[in-house]
């Protein structure tokens, strides 16, 4: 179930915020957000939004690396 927009960072779920601004993203979801359960919540989200950002840009860095060798 999708978490209240009162429980999120101005009102942007967590995920979009680890993926769009990566371990800044975590951090200002963790640190603004005062309650314990959605602090929990929203920060695993951001993580995990985090991780997935991190991995599509290291993918397209292969790939374009790997490009580049031939």
């Amino acid at each position: 179930a999708a978490a209240p927009s009162d429980d999120r960072l101005l009102g942007i779920p967590g995920f979009l915020w680890g993926f769009c601004f990566g371990l800044i993203g975590v951090v200002l979801v963790y640190v603004a957000i005062d309650d314990a359960d959605a602090k929990k919540r929203e920060g695993k989200s951001a993580l995990i939004g985090c991780a997935v950002g991190y991995a599509i840009v290291g993918i397209i860095y292969a790939i374009a690396l790997a490009a580049s060798v031939e």
